[in-house]
C-alpha cells in the first residue's frame, strides 16, 4: 500500500510539472530601432512531426508605428525555417500586427513511442518590408509557452559563417515524465492481467483448483479489454510499434494460451454425466 501511495503522488508530481518549455529570451525587451519576436510553442504534432507556434512581434517605435501606437505604418517581415508551410510571415501596414499561427517541421519517429524525441534546427531574421528586397532589422527572439505531455527545450545554436541577421536555435521535443509513468502504469497491467490469467490456467490444468466455468467468461473479458487499454495510451502510438511487438502481442497471446488451457481443464475434469450425455 505505501509503494502505491509513493507512485500516485509521484505521479501527480511529474503532472504537475510537465508541459513546461525552457525557452530562451526570457524577459527580453524590445531592442533600440529592432523587432521584438515571441514565438510561443502551442502543440507537438506526431502525425505528421509538427511543432505548432503562435508568432507575436512588438517593433520598436522608431520603426514608424501610427501615433496611435497600435497600428504598423511599414511592413515586418518574420522569416522563420523550417516551416511546413510558407517561411515568410508578414505583417502589414496599416493593421494591429496580429497573432499568426504556423507548424515548424521536426524530425523524429513515433514508432519510438513513449521514448520517441523530436528536433529541429530553427532559424529566425527579421526584415523591413520584403524579404526580397528589405532591410534586415535587430531582433530579440523569445520562445517559451506550454505543451501538456511534453518537455520543450530550446537553446540558442552557435553556427559559424552564418549571416548576422539571422538567429539560430535548436529544439528539442521529449515526452513528458507523468505521460511515460502514465504509459508505464497502463503497460504494467497489461501485463498483470495476461500473467493472473496464466496462473489461474496453469493451476487448474494441473488439477490444483477445481474448473470453474464462469473463470472462461473473466478470462474472454480480459481478452476483450486488451485492445481499449491499448488505445488509451496517452499519445496514440500506431499500430506496429515497439510496444506492439514487445508487450502488447505477447498480452493477447497469454491471455488466448489461457483461455484454452481453461477449456482444456474444463473438458478434462468434467465428467460425461455433467454435461448432460449418456
Amino acid at each position: 500500500m505505501g509503494l502505491l501511495v509513493v507512485a500516485y503522488a509521484g505521479l501527480l508530481f511529474l503532472y504537475a510539472v510537465s508541459g513546461r518549455t525552457r525557452g530562451v529570451g526570457e524577459d527580453a525587451s524590445v531592442p533600440p530601432g529592432g523587432v521584438f519576436v515571441d514565438l510561443h510553442a502551442e502543440a507537438v504534432q506526431t502525425t505528421p512531426q509538427r511543432l505548432v507556434i503562435d508568432v507575436d512581434i512588438e517593433p520598436d517605435p522608431s520603426l514608424g508605428a501610427t501615433p496611435n501606437g497600435f497600428t504598423l505604418d511599414r511592413d515586418i517581415t518574420v522569416l522563420i525555417d523550417p516551416s511546413a508551410g510558407s517561411r515568410e510571415v508578414t505583417f502589414p501596414a496599416g493593421q494591429v500586427p496580429a497573432v499568426n499561427r504556423m507548424e515548424l517541421e521536426l524530425d523524429g519517429d513515433i514508432r519510438n513511442w513513449p521514448f520517441d524525441r523530436y528536433s529541429a534546427a530553427l532559424i529566425v531574421g527579421v526584415v523591413e518590408g520584403s524579404v526580397s528586397d528589405g532591410r534586415a532589422l535587430e531582433a530579440v527572439v523569445q520562445i517559451d509557452g506550454e505543451v501538456q505531455g511534453w518537455r520543450v527545450n530550446v537553446t540558442e545554436a552557435d553556427v559559424p559563417g552564418a549571416p548576422g541577421d539571422l538567429q539560430f536555435f535548436r529544439i528539442e521535443a521529449s515526452r513528458s515524465g507523468d505521460t511515460q509513468a502514465f504509459a508505464a502504469i497502463i503497460l504494467v497491467v497489461m501485463i498483470v492481467l495476461a500473467f493472473t490469467a496464466c496462473f489461474v490456467a496453469v493451476t487448474t490444468l494441473r488439477g490444483r483448483r477445481a474448473v470453474q466455468p464462469t473463470f472462461m467468461s473473466w478470462m474472454a473479458a480480459m481478452l476483450f479489454a486488451t485492445v481499449p487499454l491499448r488505445n488509451f495510451l496517452p499519445g496514440s502510438p500506431p499500430v506496429g510499434s515497439w510496444v506492439d511487438a514487445v508487450i502488447v502481442l505477447w498480452v493477447i497471446v497469454a491471455l488466448v494460451a489461457s483461455l484454452t488451457m481453461y477449456g482444456a481443464a474444463w473438458y478434462r475434469q468434467t465428467a460425461p454425466s455433467d454435461t448432460g450425455r449418456p
